[in-house]
């Protein structure tokens, strides 16, 4: 998956690129891309140069690197300032998936006590009638994807409250059309390796498992 892109004219000083990232040195009007993803344009000079007839011109601003949220930045190359530009460029790709999947999609906890959901067949009622995606880790957590939405369903909470786990778990599998049981956690930590810094990893792994 690709979940970010960076132009630049000049070199990315410090910087070891990831596969999650697109690298274009090149010159890319904004607009012109037609891009959703979050977009960095490295140089201060270059992403006016690059903009310059851009409706956007006037919304780039020395004073604010957030053109627009979650969608399009810019941080100073290394020539104009060494020090923004490494930290500058390395938080952006560490940023990246926070801003890509949480402007996509959201989120909610079937917490049982929350919810008032008193045992399997209420549960059942609350979660969708159709699951694009079911990603069961470790037998610990469910997340059920369905269009832009997730829902997360932790298993041993339910155990807790003395839930027939094997239950839920067939009343999701029969309305799901993709299975993904990661009973060891090894897909999981394959995806970790190259998102160490994304905190919310899991909830989002049926995106990422389904692509």
């Amino acid at each position: 998956m690709r979940l970010g892109n960076i132009i630049y004219d000049s070199d990315l000083h410090d910087h070891q690129k990831v596969d999650y990232i697109n690298y274009f040195k090149a010159d890319f009007d904004y607009l012109e891309m037609n891009v959703d993803i979050p977009t960095l344009y490295v140089g201060w000079s270059h992403v006016k140069k690059c903009n310059k007839d851009s409706e956007l011109l006037p919304h780039i601003n020395i004073l604010s690197k957030e053109v627009i949220h979650n969608k399009f930045y810019w941080e100073f190359s290394f020539k104009e300032n060494s020090e923004q530009h490494i930290i500058g460029v390395e938080s952006f790709v560490q940023n990246t998936p926070e801003m890509y999947f949480t402007s996509r999609y959201t989120y909610i906890n079937l917490d049982p006590v929350w919810f008032c959901i008193e045992d399997v067949d209420d549960l059942s009622s609350i979660i969708p009638k159709e699951i694009d995606v079911a990603y069961n880790y470790k037998d610990e957590m469910l997340y059920l994807l369905k269009d832009n939405k997730i829902t997360g369903i932790d298993l041993k909470y339910y155990s807790y409250f003395e839930f027939k786990i094997k239950k839920i778990k067939d009343n999701v599998y029969k309305r799901t059309t993709n299975v993904v049981e990661d009973l060891k956690g090894e897909t999981y930590q394959g995806h970790y390796n190259k998102f160490r810094s994304f905190d919310h990893l899991k909830r989002y792994m049926p995106v990422i498992v389904s692509k």
